[in-house]
């Protein structure tokens, strides 16, 4: 639904016609959606948040007449909004292993909701249900090694009792529902929410299982689904490891680097440096220039000062108005670093005279660093006297540290020829003016006694 969604989309629909979608809100500004699905859900579509039904609000429910008609008129079967009317508290109550049988029913449960959390676009059967609990999830939750005999019967009697009818007002943990001509499980949609909470328990991880099954078992297309569904999780490792195989330009721009930054930050080198390099090869406008930063300071941090230097003339000539000049920048940092003096020097101008609202400043600040560290103060009190005449914020205060230290070397620095000259008592003279007492007679009245 959603790669279908644009503007031309709605002109096509009668007049009053609305489409309502429920979306996961971590999908509206991660890169993931389409353009243009993400154009005309906020406008002229409109975002309204939703969340848990809380304590009092299911209180306020179950007191409506209303409600108690309908529990009345279906006696015996499921409630409307029944689903909505479950506590937290007894979802959680549902997933206690205290005996093998409860174990069973959880390793069921788990591979159900961890296959809903991935989104996976397929009918989750029973023969899936099977292979997942038999190939990982039984062992994992049993703590029993690999090589240990699964039940059969256990697993078929867990999956009874799962899908059995629930006495009374009961919860019941897991459905067959039917689609077309086949059937397919789901897990009450509270699993997921508990499944999800940062407190573990009652939260957890996706089991490895799942990711191990889902690398052998999907195509492209599930895969790339998947994959950006993970990737909204925050989970860039096995978003990267179910789509290092597609093709790049599947994937949008923006997924491709923030898998290579995640990475780079957990140390993975190699696999930073492949995708940065798909994000190159995909030839975004401002993606591509961004990786080529990131790449050359991954190749500065691992020591690599060529390739650092290729890819940031390669940012350079991209012509970018943000990333040319933070590629300049760090260039002439690197140049400095290296001892190529004059290559700094020459860097520092260029991110200079391209205006950039940041990285000018504080090439201005670098560039009077550089000066200051080879003597040159003059030039280096003009470059910060430059940074305060602009404003830069934070280049103002740095300009003016420095600026205020050189000031008081020169206070310093005349002190001492003072001193030389004159001797002690005149050791704070203004430098720009000869000392009161100098070169001329003192009369009777000045005379020290």
């Amino acid at each position: 639904m959603l790669s279908q969604l644009s503007s031309r989309l709605l002109d096509e629909l009668p007049t009053g016609f609305r489409v309502f979608i429920t979306l996961d809100a971590d999908l509206m500004d991660t890169g993931v959606l389409p353009y243009e699905a993400a154009e005309v859900l906020n406008a002229p579509g409109a975002v309204v948040p939703l969340g848990l039904i809380t304590g009092a609000e299911r209180e306020r429910l179950a007191a409506e007449p209303a409600y108690a008609e309908i529990v009345a008129a279906h006696e015996g079967e499921r409630t409307l909004m029944g689903r909505l009317m479950v506590s937290f508290d007894r979802a959680a109550e549902a997933l206690q292993i205290p005996d093998e049988d409860a174990v069973r029913r959880v390793a069921v449960l788990r591979s159900a909701v961890d296959r809903q959390r991935a989104a996976v676009p397929l009918p989750l059967t029973r023969e899936v249900i099977k292979k997942l609990y038999r190939v990982g999830y039984w062992y994992e939750l049993a703590g029993r090694e690999p090589q240990s005999a699964v039940s059969r019967s256990g697993f078929r009697h867990a999956l009874k009792v799962l899908l059995a009818p629930a006495p009374g007002r009961g919860l019941r943990l897991l459905d067959e529902v039917y689609s077309g001509q086949e059937r397919h499980l789901r897990p009450h949609p509270l699993l997921t929410v508990l499944a999800d909470s940062p407190q573990r328990p009652p939260g957890w991880a996706i089991s490895e299982t799942l990711w191990n099954h889902l690398a052998n078992t999907l195509d492209d297309a599930g895969r790339l689904s998947v994959g950006l569904t993970t990737c909204t999780r925050g989970d860039y490792r096995h978003a990267r490891r179910l789509m290092d195989t597609l093709d790049p330009a599947t994937i949008p721009a923006e997924i491709v680097i923030r898998i290579a930054i995640a990475a780079h930050e957990s140390g993975e080198i190699p696999a930073a440096r492949d995708w940065y390099g798909k994000a190159v090869n995909a030839g975004h406008a401002y993606w591509a220039p961004a990786a080529m930063v990131n790449l050359a300071m991954l190749e500065r941090e691992q020591g690599r000062v060529e390739d650092a230097r290729d890819w940031y003339r390669m940012a350079v000539g991209t012509g970018d108005a943000d990333l040319a000049p933070s590629a300049m920048f760090n260039l002439a940092t690197l140049e400095a670093q290296e001892g190529y003096i004059q290559e700094a020097r020459d860097w520092y101008l260029k991110a200079i005279e391209s205006g950039h609202a940041d990285e000018a400043p504080s090439a201005m600040v670098n560039l009077g660093l550089l000066e200051q560290q080879l003597g040159r103060l003059d030039e280096a009190s003009a470059r910060y006297a430059q940074i305060i005449e602009i404003g830069h914020r934070e280049g103002t205060l740095r300009a003016q540290e420095q600026l205020d230290r050189l000031r008081r070397h020169w206070d310093d620095m005349q002190r001492v020829e003072n001193f030389a000259k004159y001797g002690h008592p005149f050791i704070d003279a203004d430098h720009d003016q000869p000392p009161a007492m100098a070169d001329r007679p003192c009369n009777a009245e000045e005379k020290p006694s």
